[in-house]
């Protein structure tokens, strides 16, 4: 899966619990490629980690932080469309 793809090459964990859908949303945000532009799909899920994860970031990120869902839908709202960002409290 994808999903779990992602969370081990940015986080260096593995998932081993439920994973859950909670909501996409396609942005007019467009990212340029070699061949074009493509458009932004956003997506949500919550996932369970296992308490002991040690979380090791990749090489593309500084540090990060937990934070919640209102916290997240602040720092977030400059950069994405509103009904993303909405989506996630």
């Amino acid at each position: 899966m994808t999903l779990k793809r992602e969370v081990k090459e940015e986080l260096g964990i593995d998932i081993l619990g439920k994973i859950e859908f909670l909501t996409g949303v396609v942005s007019n945000i467009k990212i340029p490629t070699n061949n074009g532009e493509v458009g932004l799909a956003l997506m949500v899920y919550t996932v369970e980690l296992p308490e002991d994860a040690e979380i090791k970031i990749s090489d593309e990120h500084l540090s990060f932080e937990w934070v919640a869902p209102r916290e997240a839908t602040k720092r977030l709202e400059h950069k994405y469309p509103k009904e993303f960002t909405d989506k996630l409290i």
